[in-house]
This record gives structure tokens, sequence and C-alpha cells, in this order.
């Protein structure tokens, strides 16, 4: 047992070993992608593909898990940096968009793909081909506007419509930090459990109101 993960060693028992050799694709690395990619290192995964093609910019460094210091830095060049610093972890690192034509890169030499892209195209295009390959996928969502988030199965998601402004703006769209935290956390323990022993939770879906206010 490694000693470094003593407290998740005693809450799941020597399950937690099926990790040492599992490899996760991150699909999107800001708020969803950064936190989970830290939940799930900080649990004992230590093998990633991450794959963004943005950059890391001053509004990211409250909802997603960027410093001030990685101002600039492709977010997944700053995430594999923070992964090794918890663990060692090793992160295979891809600074580009998904498309049609290279989708299938995300399911090669992969246990599981997690996407937390936050667009309808990219979110499409990746549930499609899972689907078609019948690879494990797990999706993870949120709604600022209706403090809402979700974690579902490629097989069981309809991917929602951009909202309007997105035209506009895409980066401009209210979202609590609190709501990433949370969902991520969710996130992870779908994927860890799926990870660990093969279990595919139902889709999981909440507000913060509901959980304030039950």
């Amino acid at each position: 047992m490694d000693r470094q993960f003593l407290h998740e060693f005693l809450y799941r028992g020597r399950d937690l070993d099926f990790l040492d050799d599992k490899r996760v694709t991150m699909l999107g690395c800001g708020a969803l992608g950064s936190w989970t990619s830290i939940l799930l290192a900080r649990s004992g995964l230590k093998r990633f593909r991450l794959i963004d093609m943005d950059k890391v910019e001053i509004h990211n460094t409250s909802t997603q898990a960027f410093f001030l210091e990685n101002l600039g830095q492709y977010k997944v060049t700053a995430l594999s940096r923070i992964l090794y610093r918890i663990n060692r972890a090793k992160s295979s690192i891809y600074q580009e968009e998904i498309t049609k034509d290279n989708v299938s890169l995300s399911f090669q030499d992969s246990d599981l793909v997690i996407c937390t892209f936050d667009n309808y195209i990219s979110r499409k295009i990746v549930r499609d081909k899972a689907v078609e390959l019948g690879f494990p996928t797990v999706f993870g969502a949120m709604n600022g506007n209706l403090n809402y988030g979700e974690v579902v199965w490629a097989e069981g998601y309809d991917p929602p419509s951009d909202p309007p402004r997105r035209a506009i703006d895409p980066c401009e769209y209210p979202l609590s930090t609190t709501l990433v935290l949370l969902t991520s956390s969710i996130l992870a323990e779908v994927s860890l459990r799926y990870l660990i022993n093969g279990e595919k939770i139902s889709p999981f879906g909440f507000t913060l109101t509901s959980l304030l206010y039950p």
C-alpha cells in the first residue's frame, strides 16, 4: 500500500490497487475537468490524457484549479504540472479541439473517458463516438442559472443546446465555485467506482437549492 493514499485505502480497501494500471482521458480541462482530475490524482490515479485547446485566463482562476502563475499557459500544460506535483502523475497532453476527424484519439489506450466540454457540438461528437464504440464515457455538466449539476453516462446523455449568450461571449455565464466542486466530486466518485469495480452509477442530477433546502 502506498501510504500517500492511506485514508483512501482505508475507505475503499484493497480495491484501490485496481487504479495502478488505469488511464483516464479528460476531455476539457476547465472547471469540472481540472478539479475532477485533481480529485482523481489525490485518490491514487497516476495516468492521464488531457485534451483542451484553451489557455488559462484571469477569470479561470476562481472556478478552475489554476493559479495566477498559470496565466497564459495552456490548460493541459498547467494541469499536468499540478497533477505531477500531487502524486508524480504522468500525463499526455494535447492542445487541440476535438472534431469528428480526431475524436477517436480520445478512446485510444484509455480505460475511461470523462467529458467536461461546455458546448453542444463537442459534447455531441464525443457522445456519438462513445455510443458507436460502446466505450465507457461519462459526462459532467452544469447550469449556473439553475444551480444545476449532472453526471450522466454516454448511453443516456442528451447534450443540451448552447445558451443564446454563448454566441456573443462563450466565457460570460454565471457559475458558482461551490457548484463546480460539488459536481466535480460526484463526477470523480462515479469515475472511481467504475475504474475500481466496473460499476456504472445511474444518471445523477441535482441542484444546490434542493440540497440546501430539502
